[in-house]
């Protein structure tokens, strides 16, 4: 019963992942801030996100998803509402639906974290 089980879950594991999604860099970010796509399927979008320092990503507010930003290296200063924070290697930012976020590299390494947006 567990074999079958687990076989299930990873069977729809596979197909919702495609191969069209895994490991692509979008071009539609600007150079200073490299994008590249993990996952993406009907629920899902994991992303490697690497922002150059002193630069930030604009202010936006996504209506149905949840954001979650898990860093990696580097120094973020994360604004959610009016709240701002700093975000450092090993942190876990959860930004609720109807949040306004935006993120700032700061310091003098680049920032690199991975990004799940779930709607």
């Amino acid at each position: 019963m567990y074999g079958q089980k687990h076989e299930t879950i990873l069977e729809e594991l596979a197909a919702a992942m495609t191969v069209e999604s895994m490991s692509e860099t979008t071009n539609n970010t600007p150079d200073y801030c490299r994008e590249e796509l993990i996952l993406l399927n009907k629920s899902t979008r994991v992303s490697r996100i690497t922002l150059l320092p002193g630069r930030h990503l604009p202010l936006r507010k996504l209506d149905d998803e949840v954001v979650q930003w898990i860093v990696a290296t580097g120094t973020g200063l994360v604004r959610i509402a009016h709240c701002q924070r700093t975000a450092t290697a090993g942190d876990h930012v959860l930004i609720p639906p109807m949040a306004s976020h935006s993120l700032e590299a700061v310091g003098d390494n680049p920032l690199v974290m991975t990004e799940v947006r779930q709607w």
